[in-house]
């Protein structure tokens, strides 16, 4: 029987694929599924696996036993107006990033855009020491170069400034905005960049990430 070029580059494929998934996959259901799909599907499934079934960010998770506070007598007094009724959750806060409660603090919500921009200017414009920027969405439009002229403005006056934009995100509007940031000498990054080669196109691993630091 004749072996043709395509069973080779599926069992070349499979030979690839299935002991990645074996090795990386800690998920039981999530290794049977790209196990069975990239047996089903020839060719086109291990390809699947390998543009969308890899986590390609790589997280420094923080073990238990460096925590500096526990719930077993040694975490520090809190002052009772800051917890308002909240030990548990306190509890729950120190557990997860080793801080104990500050006071001092101040929210204000703003809904939608149209609250959330003309403040995040206004913060940017008022910035003395630095401005970091991350979003998923960066349009090159009339709103898109406001930020781009307050971010420019803010390192004028001596200001650091970063941001970080998501590689896909940014690409929901042609031209995109990196080339006006980079224009105005603005340092930006690009969140997991696309590229063909090596491939990297990963679409559901995205910066949806919405932050503005100032000072």
């Amino acid at each position: 029987m004749e072996v043709t070029g395509f069973a080779v580059l599926q069992v070349l494929l499979l030979l690839i694929s299935v002991p990645h998934i074996l090795l990386f996959k800690s998920d039981h259901r999530a290794s049977l599924g790209w196990l069975g799909l990239v047996f089903l599907l020839p060719v086109a499934g291990p390809l699947c696996y390998w543009l969308f079934g890899i986590n390609r960010v790589r997280r420094k998770a923080q073990h238990p036993d460096v925590l500096r506070w526990t719930d077993q007598g040694t975490v520090p007094p809190v002052l009772p107006e800051l917890l308002d009724g909240a030990g548990t959750l306190e509890q729950v806060g120190l557990r997860v990033s080793g801080e104990t409660i500050v006071g001092g603090n101040r929210v204000e919500p703003l809904f939608n855009g149209e609250a959330a921009f003309p403040a995040m200017l206004a913060a940017i414009e008022a910035a003395q020491h630095e401005v970091l920027l991350s979003t998923f969405i960066f349009d090159d439009d009339d709103l898109g170069r406001r930020f781009v002229a307050a971010l420019e403005g803010a390192m004028a006056r001596g200001i650091v400034v970063a941001v970080l934009v998501d590689d896909l995100g940014r690409r929901f509007r042609f031209p995109t905005i990196v080339p006006r940031l980079r224009r105005a000498a603005i340092p930006t990054r690009r969140f997991m960049p696309m590229r063909v080669l090596p491939p990297s196109v990963s679409l559901n691993l995205r910066n949806h990430r919405k932050l503005l630091l100032v000072d």
